[in-house]
């Protein structure tokens, strides 16, 4: 099943629907979004919200484990 939506009255968006779950491509057929069935994996947003996270801060500055318990010593908020 494809349904053709006018997308921003410009280009052509076209969802392609394969067992529940829909992608949506561009003029060229490119993959551009996927919409899931929240019946069928909503139990898996919130895992799938944590893995787009920390992908995000792939490059952030890392701080060790050490640093980061020195810090909460001298904070108060870590007991010795």
């Amino acid at each position: 099943k494809i349904v053709f939506h006018l997308y921003f009255c410009v280009k052509l968006q076209i969802r392609i629907i394969m067992d529940g779950i829909e992608f949506i491509v561009d003029e060229k057929g490119n993959k551009k979004a996927m919409v899931l069935p929240a019946e069928e994996y909503g139990e898996y947003f919130e895992d799938i919200e944590d893995i787009l996270v920390a992908y995000k801060r792939l490059n952030e500055p890392r701080i060790n484990l050490e640093s980061v318990r020195e810090m909460l010593i001298q904070k108060g908020r870590l007991d010795v």
